[in-house]
């Protein structure tokens, strides 16, 4: 769990932030992230650039 609600929430916002023009792309499976740093001193485009590739690299084993 990463620091106080404030913290938890602005993370839950940042990443669906950045899932969401994604979603139609998983819509038979659910996803999960699991954040386990503060990212809060984190640029939002590394954050950003470091999910597309998670995402990216869902997609093509999901799809193969």
């Amino acid at each position: 769990k990463i620091g106080n609600s404030v913290k938890r929430n602005h993370a839950k916002r940042i990443i669906r932030e950045i899932i969401r023009p994604h979603l139609n792309k998983f819509s038979p499976a659910d996803l999960v992230v699991v954040v386990k740093k503060d990212f809060s001193d984190v640029d939002f485009e590394k954050i950003k650039n470091d999910m597309f590739h998670c995402l990216n690299t869902i997609e093509r084993k999901l799809y193969k």
